[in-house]
C-alpha cells in the first residue's frame, strides 16, 4: 500500500543504454523549482556522457 507521498524523479539512460531513475526528494520538502534545477544539472551530466547516479 502506498502512503500518498509525491516524489520528484528523473528518468534517464546510462551510457551503457540501460534505463535508470534518480530521485530528488519528496514534495513539498523539495519545491518544483528545486526539482527542476536538480533535473537540469542531471541532464547536463547525462549530456556529458556520465551517469548522474554515480556522480551524486
Amino acid at each position: 500500500m502506498t502512503d500518498g507521498r509525491k516524489l520528484w524523479r528523473f528518468r534517464y539512460f546510462r551510457p551503457s543504454g540501460s534505463e535508470n531513475r534518480l530521485g530528488f526528494g519528496t514534495y513539498p520538502e523539495v519545491s518544483l523549482a528545486q526539482a527542476r534545477a536538480q533535473r537540469d544539472a542531471a541532464r547536463a551530466i547525462v549530456a556529458d556522457g556520465r551517469d548522474p547516479g554515480a556522480v551524486k
